[in-house]
């Protein structure tokens, strides 16, 4: 299964990756034509930041890790978050969800996002494997971001 990590020494928390992942999600590979539209998707992935040590702020993109046994699928009321048979990764059905958000609540990790801005729905990493390579990894621009397809 493909994955895609972090590499937190080069990560600048520039925030590249989760607007190359939101104009992904709007359907086009244009950041201007995407904010064009009336409400851009949420993206699948955050950004995290550890400002504990002010010379060296530790900074890395974070997406689903795609969990042995995942708490989203677990709670998900209306069976709408499954893991898919074919390629084992954990999707959502946008038809079967109901925007309870349950999910968002229970991921260990919080990459289960609300998308209010367009279906009132979840959305998460997906891992784009219909692309070669991510939007997120190929906008990054200090490669912090890595794809191992297996």
């Amino acid at each position: 299964m493909r994955k895609i990590y972090p590499d937190e020494k080069y990560c600048m928390g520039c925030g590249i990756c989760r607007i190359s992942c939101a104009v992904s999600a709007a359907g086009t590979d244009d950041v201007l034509k995407a904010y064009k539209l009336k409400r851009l998707p949420a993206s699948r992935i955050r950004v995290d930041e550890n400002l504990m040590d002010k010379k060296h702020p530790l900074m890395f993109a974070i997406q689903c890790r795609q969990c042995e046994t995942p708490e989203c699928i677990e709670s998900c009321l209306t069976g709408a978050i499954h893991r898919d048979a074919e390629t084992g990764v954990v999707v959502i059905d946008k038809n079967k969800c109901i925007g309870c958000w349950t999910c968002v609540l229970v991921c260990p990790y919080s990459c289960v996002f609300p998308d209010i801005n367009v279906s009132n729905k979840a959305v998460k990493c997906e891992l784009c494997l219909d692309k070669k390579i991510p939007p997120c990894v190929a906008g990054c621009p200090n490669a912090a971001l890595i794809v191992e397809d297996d």
